[in-house]
C-alpha cells in the first residue's frame, strides 16, 4: 500500500466554554480559542466506526472585544492565555465543520516525489507564524 503524503492544517477551535471566566472579565472576552495542527490525510478510529483526526496542541489565545482598555486586555491575557492544552482526537466531520476562516493550510500540496514535511517542521512553522 502506498503511503499518502501529509496534508497539514492549523485550526482554531472555540474553547471558551471550557474556561471559568471571572464575572468582571466576561464583558471583554469575545472568545478563547485553542490552536491545533493536524494532518488531514491521517485518520484514527478510536474504538468506533467514525474516523477522527489527531489534533496536536499549539497554543491558546484570547480574543478580546475591540473596545477593551489596554490594561484590562493585558490582565486578561495574563490570566487566560498560555494555560496549556493537550493533544486530542476530534471526529473528522467536526473538523470539517470548522469555518474555513478558522483553518489554515500549511504550504502547497506535496507531490508524490516531495520529501515529507515532518511534524516538527510543521509545529515550528505554526508556532512562529500563527495564522489566527
Amino acid at each position: 500500500m502506498e503511503k499518502v503524503k501529509p496534508d497539514w492544517y492549523a485550526a482554531a477551535i472555540d474553547e471558551t466554554a471550557h474556561y471559568t471566566i471571572e464575572e468582571e472579565d466576561k464583558p471583554f472576552i469575545e472568545r478563547i480559542v485553542g490552536v491545533y495542527f493536524f494532518d488531514r490525510n491521517e485518520y484514527t478510529h478510536c474504538c468506533e466506526v467514525t474516523p477522527s483526526h489527531y489534533l496536536r496542541y499549539l497554543s491558546d489565545s484570547v480574543r478580546c472585544k475591540d473596545d477593551t482598555p489596554d490594561d484590562v486586555r493585558e490582565r486578561i491575557y495574563e490570566l487566560y492565555e498560555h494555560c496549556g492544552g493537550e493533544d486530542c482526537y476530534m471526529h473528522v466531520s467536526s473538523v470539517d465543520r470548522i469555518p474555513e476562516k478558522f483553518k489554515h493550510h500549511y504550504g502547497e500540496p506535496q507531490d508524490a516525489d516531495a520529501e515529507d514535511r515532518g511534524e516538527g517542521e510543521v509545529r515550528e512553522h505554526f508556532q512562529g507564524n500563527c495564522p489566527f
